[in-house]
């Protein structure tokens, strides 16, 4: 009976460091599942800024650029509309203010 009771105990405590050890292993993909989906993102991002990068040379080389004497910042003329909401759905809101900047568009008229 006692070498029985020895044995139930020694096969408990190793099932116990198995599930641990599946535990951490799970946790393990986890880990990695989040490190791939933030890659993922990260490599679209990347991709986004590409593009961005290559739309903003191309309006370059269509308008062309000026020289300046030095380098302080220019400024980029906007609209800007300020609006005051007192509902949002059915519920009253304290004066909400919603500013909304708009840039001018910049449009191309290709003509062939």
């Amino acid at each position: 009976m006692f070498f029985k009771n020895k044995k139930i105990e020694k096969l408990e405590q190793k099932i116990a460091l198995l599930e641990m050890e599946l535990m951490k292993k799970e946790n393990i993909c986890v880990t990695y599942r989040e490190v791939l989906r933030n890659s993922n993102c990260s490599t679209l991002l990347l991709e986004e800024n590409k593009k961005l990068i290559e739309w903003i040379k191309s309006v370059l080389e269509q308008f062309g650029t000026t020289d300046v004497r030095d380098r302080k910042r220019i400024t980029i003329p906007v609209c800007r509309k300020l609006e005051f909401d007192d509902f949002c759905g059915d519920y009253k809101i304290q004066g909400r203010r919603v500013e909304t900047i708009i840039i001018p568009e910049i449009v191309i008229h290709n003509t062939k």
